[in-house]
Formats: C-alpha cells, structure tokens, sequence
C-alpha cells in the first residue's frame, strides 16, 4: 500500500489545526495479500519535498507553533475520530466496490447502508523539522458498511475487504515505503477550539493521477465533529438569546397539571437519562402537511425523501451524543447549568449501536448549546444544522427538554422535547420527542430514589 507524509501546521487566520496527507497504495488485489502479522513499526519522516511541491498553497498560511511538551499527546487524542461521515463526487470513479446483494433483501432497500470513516494519529514526530509544521503518522479506515461500525484501531497493515454488505479500506500515512505509488493526497482540517460554531472537523480526499488512469477515484469528502478528548468551550449566549429569550420559553407541549425536575444537579440526570439515549419521535410531527415540509423531519432534511411514520420499517429516532454539562450559580445566586449536545435523527434499517457510535455531520444532526435553571426546571437550547461554519446562518431551531415527574395513565415519559423554528418565518414543523418510562421503573424503589423520590401518581 504505501506511505503518506504528513504535516500539521496551523492556520492563524482560519484558527484551524490542519492536517495534509500525501499518500500511496496498491491495488485491492495488493490489499488482499498483505500478512496482519508484522514486525514492529518505525515510523519515518523524509517526504518533506514532496508534501511541499503538492501541498503548497495550501501549507503557505502556516505560522509558528508554539513549543508544548504535551503536543504529542494532545494530538493523538483530539485529532483522532471514529465513525464520521464520507460522500464522493458522481463522476464515475468510485473509491472502491461495493456488493449490495444482501440490501436487497432488506425491508429498507438497496439504499440501507452507511459510508463510515475513521482515522487515528498514531505517532508524532518528536523533531521539530520546521517551526511551523509537526509530521505524524496515521491509519484511516473508511468504507461502506450495513452494519460494522468501524470503531477499533485496525493494525499496521493495508487492507480491502469486501463482502456482502461490507467493503472497507485500510490507508496507512506515512511510515515505511511500500509498493506501488497511487499518488492519493488527504487534508482534514480541525478548529483549534470546540465550541457550538466550531466543533466541526471536514476533509477531502483526492487522487492526483489522471482521469484516464485506473488508479484514478473521484473526490471524496469527510465529516466528523471532535469528540470527548476535546475541551467544549461555551459561548453561544448571542445565538441562545434568539432562541430562548425570554427565559424559559413557553413550551405549548407541557401540561400545566404535569410537575417537573427542578433539582440543582441536572448534570447527572442528563448524564443518566438523555446522553447516548434514543428518543422516539411523535407521530404529531407531520401535522403541517405543506410542500416546503415534504422532505423534512422538523429541521432535519431528510436526503430528499419523504418518510411515513406509519408505514413499518419506515420511522425515525433521535439519539443524542457527546454531551457536555457545566454547573454553576449565577449573579442571582440561582442554580444554572450550560449544557451542550449533538442530536442525530437515526433511521428504522440504521442499527442502534452503530448509529450511537457515528460522528459524522449532515442535514440530519443539530449540534445545540442550551442554559438550564433549576427554578424553571427547562433545558432550552439552540441548535444548528449540519456542518457549521463561524458564522450562525444554519443556527435556526430552538430545543426544550423536560423532565416530568407526574405519573398518570396519559403519561409516562422520563424526558420529551420539542424542536421549533426562531424564525417566525420558517414554515418548519414542530418537532415532538420523548423517551418513554420503562414499566418494570415505574414502580422500583431504585429507580424512585434516583429521580429524588419525587414521582406522584394521579389518575
């Protein structure tokens, strides 16, 4: 398969942290043959040259890193992502086959797979070559898969592997010089900071041969978003003033006969009950039937294609993933806690535990930065779509949690939501979620005494 340079340099004006890969590899048949079981790496770094011939436009706005005796730690840690997201230009060049002979016989059809990459610094160069520039070495693994999340660091080795409803690519950057030059060059590219507008990480991968040449793929374009090895920094209260000013926003779905959580420590209880929690959506979401509405879920685009709640297989799910809490008290001396999370809308076919392990960015993902107060006893937060740049254009939608300790035989919810527009106005549909209460909880002392033993029980 090859080597692949690689150099991180920092964008001082973009405050990005971005990664160029220059990158070689054989053929699939190559990929087939090669023995898991090698001698230990030594990881080298002399393609300087021509990382500078390639890359360099791209590598010109480089400025001065500062030293830091943790860097290489730091690096492996938050530039690493498993599970993000991957399309390619249509120009007739796929990045490699894919047999969906098993997808046809699915209830969800041919178009039931996910396109998943992952990616793991693996060593850092501890010689500071340049004062702008550190080199590392890395492993990708990216393909199509039904079901196979591809969480778990493969091994030094290149691979294709192809079965039914699975075709993966093992890429090696950098390392020790290998076979057949494929000329194929990655740039991924990473806010220095984590916060609502800027927790994105994108990337493009491009083959620099020829279109005639059958070693030529057409582009290929990566998402993912940094994860729980990053600090999230937060900030967003210009954004959270349009959504939930005045606070807290009159959410029309609560009952006023419903008592609700109001305790001090709602970073445990979101910790306990909405991270990582999949959450069923309610089939009062399509009640505005417009045309604008045909191909949304709420805020969330769904690829072009209407869904019917109703029809079997065909329903949604929203799960929610890398959630950050931070407690405080504020100048009123009032309990308040800053909370951010990312919601993802998971499909019937998708499976729950690969789909809880995705990161990837798209029109069906809100990444939300919101303010709790334990007075009001309301999450509310504001939430932005797909990939985000610095600016708030896709900031469009507002997200209220509740956490009802009322009882009854109309409700039994541990937590429910809404997702509404701002903007007076979007034509969006509201959007109703909750997580439905467990009948073997209701009536355990553990799970009572976890929620303060303040459940009642009304007819």
């Amino acid at each position: 398969m090859g080597t692949l340079p690689v150099m991180l340099h920092l964008r001082s004006l973009s405050m990005l942290w971005l990664l160029v890969f220059f990158s070689f590899a054989t053929s699939f048949t190559a990929f087939e043959n090669w023995d898991d079981d090698i001698p230990s790496v030594v990881y080298t770094y002399n393609r300087f040259a021509e990382i500078q011939e390639k890359c360099g436009s791209v590598l010109s706005s480089a400025s001065e890193l500062k030293p830091d005796d943790n860097r290489s730690s730091r690096i492996k840690e938050e530039l690493s992502f498993v599970n993000g997201d991957w399309e390619q230009d249509s120009g007739g060049a796929p990045l490699m086959p894919f047999d969906d002979k098993e997808m046809h016989r699915s209830p969800a059809g041919p178009g039931s797979f996910l396109k998943l990459a992952s990616f793991w610094v693996v060593d850092v160069d501890p010689v500071r070559r340049t004062r702008n520039m550190v080199s590392l070495s890395g492993i990708m693994e990216i393909g199509v898969t039904a079901r196979q999340p591809f969480s778990y660091r493969p091994g030094w080795s290149p691979k294709f592997r192809k079965d039914p409803g699975l075709s993966s690519m093992t890429i090696l950057f950098e390392g020790p010089p290998l076979i057949q030059d494929d000329q194929i060059m990655l740039v991924l590219r990473y806010n220095r900071t984590f916060s609502l507008t800027t927790g994105n990480i994108t990337g493009e991968m491009k083959s620099l041969h020829e279109k005639s040449d059958f070693k030529y793929f057409d582009g290929v374009h990566l998402s993912s978003h940094l994860g729980l090895h990053s600090k999230y920094q937060f900030g967003a209260e210009e954004l959270l003033s349009k959504a939930c000013s005045p606070y807290p926003y009159q959410d029309s779905l609560v009952d006023e006969e419903v008592i609700l959580f109001k305790d001090d420590n709602i970073c445990d209880t979101l910790h306990r009950y909405v991270s990582r929690g999949m959450f069923d959506i309610m089939p009062s979401w399509k009640s505005v039937g417009s045309n604008d509405d045909a191909n949304k879920l709420g805020p969330f685009i769904l690829n072009g294609t209407a869904k019917d709640m109703d029809s079997g297989s065909n329903y949604f799910r929203l799960n929610v993933q890398n959630l950050r809490c931070s407690q405080g008290i504020d100048e009123n001396n009032s309990n308040y806690a800053r909370v951010f999370a990312l919601f993802r809308v998971i499909q019937s076919w998708e499976d729950e535990y690969t789909s809880a392990d995705r990161t990837g960015l798209s029109g069906l993902t809100l990444s939300a930065e919101g303010i709790w107060r334990s007075s009001e006893g309301q999450l509310c937060m504001v939430g932005c779509l797909g990939v985000v740049e610095t600016s708030s254009q896709r900031c469009n939608s507002r997200i209220c949690l509740h956490f009802p300790l009322t009882f009854s035989i109309t409700q039994g919810t541990t937590v429910f939501g809404t997702i509404t527009s701002i903007s007076d106005t979007d034509s969006q549909t509201p959007l109703w979620f909750e997580k439905k209460t467990p009948p073997d909880h209701i009536t355990s002392p553990k799970y009572l005494k976890d929620l303060g033993k303040k459940w009642s029980y009304n007819n």
